[in-house]
């Protein structure tokens, strides 16, 4: 039971031609704060609490559809100029990535 809450949480899952898109939820500490926080906000209102339970829950949402709409829309080709090569040959590849979504990708270099 706790091997399974410790693996990453598969979000968004799809086949794209030989490609397979995975969006993966790995680091889970933003929603144990947002739980704790709701719980605080719950046995003892404030409107700091409730302050930041809604920035930390407004901020996780719009991380996870940011990601989720990225997922879906940023395409990476890769390509070669050759098929055969040797040991010792220069070995040239060619990456073509589009980004057919509104939003920017903002950590692709």
């Amino acid at each position: 039971m706790l091997r399974r809450l410790i693996q990453p949480w598969v979000l968004y899952r799809f086949r794209d031609g030989d490609a397979e898109v995975t969006l993966v939820w790995r680091n889970r500490l933003f929603l144990f704060v947002v739980l704790l926080l709701l719980l605080v906000e719950l046995f003892s209102p404030s409107r700091v609490s409730m302050t930041l339970l809604l920035t930390f829950a407004s901020v996780t949402a719009v991380a996870a559809w940011w990601a989720w709409h990225m997922a879906r829309g940023v395409r990476v080709r890769r390509g070669g100029r050759v098929a055969w090569v040797q040991v010792g040959d220069l070995l040239e590849e060619r990456f073509t990535l589009v980004n057919a979504s509104l939003l920017p990708a903002l950590w692709v270099e």
